[in-house]
C-alpha cells in the first residue's frame, strides 16, 4: 500500500510539473533538385508545445556543406519557430543523406534530430571520365562524346580549358542532349594533369551553374 501510495504521489508531482518541449511538423525532408542547381533551401517547422520557454543553444551540422540557421533563439510557449538549413550542391550527384541536430539548455533532453534527403539527378556523362596521352612531340586529338542522361533538355555552351596550351573544341551533336568534345594538346606538352570545364546555359535565376569536367592527363 505505501508503494502504490509513493507512486501516485510522484505521478500527481510529475503532472503538475512544469515542461518544455518542441514539436516538428516533419522531422526528415526528402527533395529532388535539378541536375544544374547549385543550392536548395529547406525550412523545418516547430512549436513550444510546452509551458515553459524553449532556448535553442546551438545547432550543429553533419556535413560542412549544409548550413543551418534558426531565427528564434528562445522560444516562449505557445511560439513557433523555423529552422532553415542551406545544402550546396556543388559537386554532388545522387542520393544525399545527411541531417543536423538542434541542442537546446535543457541538458537532460537529447538534441533534436532532423534528416535531410536529397536526390541530384545524374546530367552530363563523358564517354570516358579521364582522357590520356603518352608522352609525344605531337598529339593526336581525341574526342569524348558527352551524353544528357536527365529528362530535360540541358545546353553545354562552352568548353573552357585549365590551360591555354590545351585546346577544346566543343560540337553539338544532338542540342543540349549529346555533344563531342575534341581536346588537342599542345605539341611538347608533358607531365599535365588539367581538365576541361563544360559551362551549361544557367537556369532561371542562377548565376552560376552547376560545371561539369573532363580530366586530361599527359604522363
Amino acid at each position: 500500500m505505501k508503494r502504490l501510495i509513493g507512486c501516485l504521489v510522484y505521478l500527481l508531482v510529475l503532472g503538475s510539473s512544469a515542461w518544455a518541449d518542441l514539436r516538428w511538423a516533419q522531422e526528415r525532408i526528402s527533395q529532388q533538385v535539378h541536375p544544374l542547381q547549385e543550392s536548395v533551401d529547406l525550412q523545418f517547422t516547430y512549436a513550444n508545445e510546452g509551458d515553459e520557454p524553449v532556448e535553442i543553444v546551438r545547432i550543429e551540422s553533419s556535413c560542412g556543406c549544409m548550413v543551418p540557421r534558426s531565427g528564434k533563439r528562445t522560444v516562449m510557449p505557445g511560439a513557433t519557430g523555423t529552422v532553415e538549413v542551406s545544402f550546396s550542391l556543388r559537386g554532388r550527384t545522387g542520393t544525399q543523406k545527411k541531417y543536423v541536430q538542434v541542442y537546446t539548455a535543457d541538458s537532460t533532453k537529447r538534441p533534436y534530430r532532423l534528416d535531410v534527403e536529397v536526390n541530384i539527378p545524374e546530367s552530363y556523362v563523358p564517354s570516358v571520365k579521364r582522357v590520356i596521352w603518352d608522352r609525344a612531340a605531337q598529339y593526336e586529338p581525341q574526342t569524348v562524346i558527352l551524353t544528357n542522361h536527365y529528362a530535360e533538355a540541358i545546353e553545354l555552351v562552352e568548353a573552357v580549358p585549365s590551360l591555354g596550351t590545351l585546346q577544346a573544341e566543343l560540337t553539338a551533336v544532338q542540342p543540349g542532349r549529346e555533344y563531342a568534345l575534341k581536346i588537342s594538346p599542345a605539341p611538347g606538352m608533358e607531365n599535365f594533369r588539367g581538365y576541361i570545364r563544360l559551362r551549361p546555359e544557367p537556369l532561371d535565376g542562377e548565376t552560376r551553374p552547376k560545371e561539369f569536367k573532363v580530366y586530361v592527363f599527359i604522363r
